[in-house]
């Protein structure tokens, strides 16, 4: 069979063959680094997709966490073509497969495998990615977004299978860290760090049985970290957690998820959102946009400032780049500090 390598213009058909014989020799991380290859080769990813983003990182001396934010040059400036043509099918969402013969799109690869038994996912790059093998999991399925157990598993059976990236998930509830709320996705990311990895355990809001620790963390937004070596433990008391806050405001309480694998633990990072706790007015022109995972985990994603204002907007990010991002992410918090001992509490009577 003629290699990624030498052969730039694999159908979709080929790639799937090409992607699923290698996955089955070498395991997924080799099926995911050849597609990733192949996207930069064909320009799907361009180096300036990765590179020319600006970053910037500021140190908070009163958590200790380094947070960080980047402004989406690449995204700002993209202009999608017109669907045009006969023949245009009617797409249900933009992540569906069926994207693959857009205009725009036409060298989008995706790769097709079962998840868990009789779970059918895919596995696509992102146009725009906030950092290399920013991949994004699509259930083959057109359902919805959940946020459940079911979600920890599957982050749990996709990092299991490769080993080294993190899972992340937005939510089920629109202006509650959501994306595409009518197709269940994930985000997974290789050996990527966030800015909540760094927050430490409150003293008084931590706890540990048996074989795990859990707690609040010292951060702007309330966030439940579960650490144990146990897979299954991990999935049950997660689920338990997401389940809990979910009944406090049945359609509105839900949650954002990081799991990662460090050493031999499992990481679990659990952050409460609810619709009615936004970005704060007065940062609004600098992120008008929904706030999702990545965000407040601590890395703020915002669009190059743009109009009379433009100025005095770069100058408040670079300058004034840490009290936006933890204002960004205080505003998004549903649960204020004053609550979390409460909220703790009501966590430790699941363990």
């Amino acid at each position: 069979m003629t290699t990624l390598q030498n052969d730039l213009s694999f159908s979709q058909a080929e790639m799937q063959a090409y992607l699923q014989n290698l996955s089955q020799r070498q395991g997924l991380n080799a099926a995911l680094k050849a597609l990733f290859d192949w996207s930069l080769a064909v320009g799907y990813i361009t180096p300036a997709k990765l590179n020319d983003n600006k970053r910037y990182s500021y140190h908070d001396p009163e958590t200790g966490v380094n947070f960080k934010t980047q402004i989406n040059i690449a995204r700002s400036l993209y202009s999608p073509k017109p669907l045009e043509g006969k023949n245009i099918p009617k797409l249900h969402c933009p992540i569906c497969i069926e994207n693959q013969t857009l205009p725009g799109k036409e060298d989008l690869r995706v790769f097709q495998f079962e998840l868990t038994p009789g779970r059918q996912f895919f596995l696509q790059l992102t146009p725009f990615p906030l950092y290399p093998y920013h991949f994004v999991l699509i259930a083959c399925d057109r359902v919805p977004m959940i946020m459940e157990r079911q979600s920890i598993h599957d982050l749990m059976r996709f990092i299991t299978l490769a080993p080294g990236f993190i899972g992340c998930s937005n939510s089920d509830v629109e202006w509650a860290g959501a994306s595409v709320l009518v197709h269940h996705h994930y985000q997974v990311f290789k050996a990527l760090h966030l800015p909540i990895m760094e927050a430490k355990w409150i003293k008084e809001c931590y706890g540990k049985k048996s074989d795990i620790e859990f707690g609040l963390l010292d951060f702007p937004i309330a966030c439940c970290k579960l650490k144990t070596p146990l897979a299954d433990m991990i999935i049950e008391k997660g689920g338990q957690i997401i389940q809990q806050w979910k009944a406090k405001d049945l359609g509105r309480n839900t949650c954002n998820l990081i799991l990662r694998k460090i050493d031999n633990d499992y990481e679990l990072y659990i952050l409460f959102r609810n619709p009615d706790f936004r970005t704060p007015p007065a940062l609004t022109p600098i992120k008008s946009e929904g706030v999702g995972i990545i965000e407040v985990a601590g890395e703020g994603i915002y669009p190059v400032p743009t109009g009379t204002d433009a100025d005095k907007l770069w100058h408040e990010i670079e300058h004034n780049g840490l009290a936006v991002i933890k204002g960004i992410i205080e505003g998004n918090n549903p649960i204020k500090r004053e609550q979390f001992t409460k909220r703790f509490l009501e966590i430790g009577e699941l363990f």
